[in-house]
């Protein structure tokens, strides 16, 4: 997949993935997650981050969101 063609994860992927899993995702910990993986929170809420990023930390804790990037990207929407 191009640059110009790659899922954007952002605050819509984000908010997807808390309301698929209730109790997770918190705003505090999304800070603290993005902060220990050197990516920042402002950034992955607007203008998002591409899913390639999120995936290269490695951490499972990405992949909700990824597969809300995902899923949005599938209906069309390249902005998760």
């Amino acid at each position: 997949m191009s640059a110009a063609s790659e899922v954007i994860a952002d605050r819509h992927a984000v908010r997807e993935a808390r309301r698929r899993n209730p109790g997770t995702l918190c705003r505090t910990g999304m800070v603290d997650w993005c902060r220990a993986n050197g990516l920042d929170y402002a950034t992955l809420m607007s203008p998002g981050y591409p899913v390639s990023v999120l995936r290269a930390t490695g951490d499972p804790l990405a992949l909700p969101v990824i597969k809300a990037a995902e899923r949005r990207a599938a209906k069309g929407d390249r902005h998760g």
